[in-house]
């Protein structure tokens, strides 16, 4: 099983991405970009999690082994999808001298916006 960064989830086209893009995205969220992702498919995902430990420990000697075994459950946790859409007034990207500069700044401050309340989300 491989696992990459949630930096990687986005893929970028390095060629038109500009040097240090990627970590000016996560720059109010240094957690999230180093966090591990997996993909699933599906609004839900589930995974085998112990929730009672199994027994072990001291004991006194000839006294008996203590051979519990762990218990085990299902996590599902329902998935959400994280909204980082924005919108602008069409004159003001008419009048725009650079409208693809104005739309990368938009776009860049709505992803790092939602980055920060992605990582907000885990503490809280």
């Amino acid at each position: 099983m491989s696992y990459i960064t949630s930096a990687d989830v986005v893929t970028f086209n390095e060629n038109q991405m500009p040097e240090g893009v990627v970590d000016a995205l996560f720059d109010r969220s240094p957690l999230v970009k180093n966090l591990y992702a997996k993909s699933t498919v599906g609004e839900y995902f589930k995974y085998v999690q112990q929730t009672v430990a199994s027994s072990g420990g001291f004991r006194v000697v000839n006294a008996g082994l203590a051979q519990t075994a762990p218990t085990m459950g299902q996590v599902r946790i329902n998935l959400g999808v994280l909204d980082a859409s924005w919108m602008v007034d069409a004159g003001a990207m008419l009048g725009a001298k650079d409208p693809e500069f104005l739309t990368s700044q938009y776009t860049m401050a709505a992803l790092r916006q939602a980055n920060c309340v992605l990582e907000g989300s885990i503490f809280t």
